[in-house]
């Protein structure tokens, strides 16, 4: 935890100079993404520390070093706080926002989610930290949700455009959310009728809250100017001629500049009782430091700022504070169908409690208890009863503005809460689901919208929503892609009844169109997108194919779903392995399904110079390695590979072991082992392998300097140097060439320990040792060789 006294002056233009108190502010940081904001503050504190007669302290709280996961981070600062009687008068919270914080400083542990804060701040024992702070900065993009929505098919209102474009980045974000997560986060946030916004408010009920309401600045747009910029605009405006005063990241600030600064700081850092005047300053420079004219701007318009709760007298927003509360922590039934009462007076409250009635409820039924179902029986029959609450959902259900994977999730429940299924709502959301799986109309980002249908069909399994109808409409229809008929394939395997297993899987391995990559981005240039089954789905076909007899399967029908795999424009180096490891009991001519099956892989690499068109081509090498008799083609696809410079460690480790297969017919083994050993990115892996196939095959030519390469090479490891030994043993040169090889091994083995600290261990040690003592030849310096490595 790092700390820096900032010395603080009430300005003489400062509204809330005579009722300052004397105790030192505290400005409290939680930074998932980045610390340059914190850094910024920080430094902007020393210079202000100059003049300043009152202390402030700027405190970063989580550390990825002592616990990267941020809810029991977050969980543990509250905590910690309370327990040492400190408190925040103003919290900072920063990271890649999608409805729950994340980022890099996280690695990828987790999220801190609003539901997580709404629990903590509801708990008896945390809500009076909760209470302390006057003033929230939530910076991230859309904290401060989207404000009101006025062009309702506008994408940048639509949940399933931002799950799309944000999941399309979720690893370089470091964000651990699945696409679900992402459709219902951005579902919250852009909610209308329970604004994020209100949210924070209830969270943070003392605290004027300032985020963004589309992206937040960036580390291009500088975002850790946001806060210092925001303290410079509220100094503008204490000022009674509305002067500009230094820039407040500048590397000398004035007495004159410090002096506005920290009244700025008051203004922030108001007493704990809201004040009016105090808070209209702070919106409105939190306004103009993204979108005014004047002074110091990020030029960012989408922000927005927001009174306290317990400033704005909004009497309902309290009221679902309160009912939220008695909902996720209270235990006494009668108070939660008190609150529920409350709650369903009016439309305004239902909107605003309706993700806790939702929660609560899921949770009640899991839970199982008997007092919990009991509850639940009477919080259904309620709800029920309330046509506000029918209300809603139906305009819930048939809103444009909501995400389809966020109206599954309102229809369950409605299904819940009633008990009963709506058979015309089900049939809605599966004519919707068609439209955007196999009708076209989602685009953009491959892997976005490979994503989104990844994700609507796992919404939809999820809620039993899948049935043989919607199957049927997505096996037949020419516009399904894998994604779509992966699903398929595991609803067919599913099935008893024979008849629709054979008719999904005719309809997976139906030939579609090609269609060019200009409409869809993400693909690599000069490729094509293949409609229907790609490579990973013809795999699990041949994979999991029933054996003969088992749902009516007969040899014919086999033999034309194999036919039907080879013709398809998605075969590719699994479907080569799957073939390659059907059994010929399974086929009518193993060794000719062979051959076509590498005549068309061998046909694919041709054909195709960019690697990147091609895909992993892995699962082919390892066929080729393991398939006996060996496969046909072997020899040329193996020479496709040493034609390449782009090579991965793996595939060099691999290319390495199918240079021990002699049946494969290259007959200079020797010469590819040294190309491979050549490649930058050679590394001890690799060596072990190029050692083993020595081994195995120690007739190789010139293998005694390949293993003296590996014995210099400055990426090898003690276990590269266990493979190099034991290949040294099995070489049919002379003894003395063995015993010079022995020696370099081991000496660099010592110099290994020496340099890096590593252990000798005993493998090294009994490899040598075994070595001698099964060696047919006396090795010269062997005894001298032993007791130096048993002296390590």
């Amino acid at each position: 935890m790092m700390a820096v006294l900032l010395v603080y002056a009430v300005a003489p233009t400062d509204p809330v100079a005579a009722s300052a108190s004397e105790s030192a502010f505290q400005l409290c940081y939680f930074s998932l993404n980045s610390s340059e904001e914190f850094k910024a503050m920080d430094e902007m504190a020393r210079k202000l520390g100059v003049v300043s007669p009152r202390m402030i302290q700027v405190r970063e709280f989580h550390d990825p070093d002592k616990n990267s996961e941020p809810q029991s981070s977050f969980e543990t600062m509250v905590r910690e706080m309370i327990a040492s009687g400190q408190k925040c008068d103003g919290l900072v919270i920063s990271g890649h926002h999608t409805g729950s914080f994340g980022g890099i400083r996280t690695r990828r542990t987790g999220k801190l989610t609003l539901e997580f804060m709404e629990k903590l701040s509801c708990d008896p024992k945390y809500k009076g930290w909760f209470k302390e702070i006057k003033a929230l900065w939530l910076e991230g993009c859309r904290t401060a949700g989207s404000g009101q929505i006025e062009e309702a098919d506008d994408q940048e209102f639509s949940a399933d455009f931002h799950m799309r474009r944000v999941g399309a980045v979720r690893e370089q974000d470091h964000l651990t959310q699945s696409f679900s997560d992402l459709n219902r986060e951005y579902s919250a946030t852009l909610d209308q009728d329970n604004p994020l916004s209100s949210r924070y408010l209830r969270i943070f009920p003392a605290a004027t809250v300032f985020g963004w309401t589309k992206s937040g600045p960036g580390r291009n747009a500088r975002s850790e100017l946001s806060l210092p910029y925001h303290i410079a605009q509220i100094a503008t405006l204490n000022d009674e001629r509305n002067r500009v005063f230094d820039n407040p990241v500048a590397d000398e600030i004035s007495p004159e500049s410090a002096a506005a600064f920290s009244g700025a700081l008051a203004t922030l850092f108001r007493a704990f009782r809201p004040n009016q005047k105090c808070e209209d300053l702070a919106v409105q420079g939190w306004l103009e430091h993204g979108r005014g004219d004047r002074g110091y701007v990020l030029k960012n318009p989408d922000l927005n700022g927001f009174k306290s709760l317990l400033g704005s007298g909004n009497a309902k927003l309290v009221e679902a504070k309160l009912n939220d509360c008695i909902f996720k922590n209270d235990p006494d039934p009668k108070r939660v169908l008190e609150a529920l009462d409350r709650i369903l007076r009016d439309p305004v409250s239902i909107g605003y409690s309706f993700n806790t009635l939702f929660e609560s409820m899921l949770d009640l039924k899991k839970a199982g208890s008997k007092r919990g179902l009991k509850l639940l029986d009477k919080i259904q029959k309620k709800l029920q009863s309330s046509s506000e609450v029918q209300q809603f959902l139906d305009r819930k259900l048939f809103s444009k503005q909501l995400g389809l994977i966020r109206k599954i999730d309102y229809y369950a429940f409605h299904r819940v809460m009633t008990g009963r299924a709506e058979l015309a709502i089900e049939q809605q959301i599966r004519k919707a689901a068609l439209e955007q799986l196999v009708g076209g109309l989602v685009t953009g980002s491959y892997h976005d919208v490979v994503n989104y249908k990844e994700t609507l069909l796992e919404s939809l399994e999820k809620h039993n929503l899948l049935d043989t109808a919607f199957i049927r409409a997505l096996a037949s229809s020419p516009l399904a892609d894998a994604t779509v008929l992966e699903h398929v394939l595991s609803y067919a395997q599913g099935q008893k009844n024979s008849e629709l297993y054979h008719e999904f899987i005719d309809g997976i391995l139906m030939p579609r169109p090609l269609r060019g990559a200009g409409a869809v981005t993400g693909v690599p240039a000069g490729a094509s997108v293949a409609l229907g089954a790609n490579d990973v789905l013809l795999a699990r076909v041949l994979e999991e194919m029933p054996p003969l007899g088992s749902r009516g399967v007969t040899r014919a029908d086999r033999d034309k779903w194999i036919s039907g795999v080879l013709g398809s424009f998605g075969y590719g180096p699994r479907t080569f392995a799957a073939i390659a490891k059907l059994r010929s009991s399974e086929v009518v001519d193993q060794e000719a399904l062979r051959k076509a099956a590498s005549e068309k892989l061998l046909s694919l690499i041709n054909g195709h110079k960019k690697r990147a068109v091609l895909g992993d081509m892995s699962a082919a090498l390892v066929a080729i390695i393991e398939s006996r008799p060996v496969l046909p083609k072997s020899k040329e696809v193996l020479d496709w590979y040493f034609s390449r410079d782009d090579l991965t460690g793996w595939e060099l480790a691999s290319l390495a072991e199918a240079m021990a297969v002699p049946d494969i017919g290259i007959g200079d083994r020797g010469e590819r082992l040294r190309k491979i050993l050549s490649f930058s990115n050679a590394n001890a892996i690799v060596q072990s392998s190029v050692c083993r196939t020595i081994l195995a095959a120690p007739e190789i030519a010139g293998a005694a300097q390949l293993i003296e390469t590996v014995a210099d090479s400055p990426s090898a490891h003690l276990d590269t140097l266990y493979s190099a030994l034991q290949a040294t043993f099995a070489l049919p040169d002379s003894p003395e060439r063995k015993g010079e090889l022995l020696r370099k091994i081991i000496f660099r083995g010592k110099d290994l320990t020496r340099e890096k600290g590593a252990r000798p261990g005993a493998s090294l040690r009994s490899a040598l040792r075994n070595g001698l003592q099964k060696s047919r030849e006396k090795i010269p310096g062997s005894d001298a060789l032993l007791r130096s490595v048993m002296t390590w």
